[in-house]
């Protein structure tokens, strides 16, 4: 049987890959569900000093307000840090820093 109607599932980086070769596979419908991207640090401690000395801004040295959410890894070369201003734990209206992949030190993956 020949697929006419596909359902894509995928992050970021392959929507934008399947977006490529699209309309080359004959499709007559094309539903996308694009997912969220994490670059997991091996450890939460780990995770906390890349967030400490990658994004000092943050507030990670003084135990600031903001309480981070989590960070991505994202297509336009920044890091995204999701955050909530307040540090209370609702994260119905985070807040987002986004930092450019070349201001991170050099040493911040030691």
């Amino acid at each position: 049987p020949e697929v006419k109607r596909l359902l894509f599932c995928g992050v970021g980086c392959a929507v934008q890959a399947f977006r490529a070769v699209q309309d080359e596979l004959g499709l007559e419908e094309v539903y996308v569900l694009g997912t969220n991207c994490a670059d997991n640090s091996p450890t939460s401690e780990d995770a906390r000093e890349f967030l400490r000395r990658g994004v000092p801004e943050m507030g990670m040295e003084d135990g600031g307000k903001k309480e981070i959410l989590g960070y991505e890894f994202m297509q336009d070369f920044r890091v995204h840090v999701k955050y909530n201003e307040d540090g209370r734990g609702s994260s119905s209206s985070p807040s987002y820093e986004r930092k450019p992949y070349f201001c991170l030190p050099g040493d911040v993956a030691d």
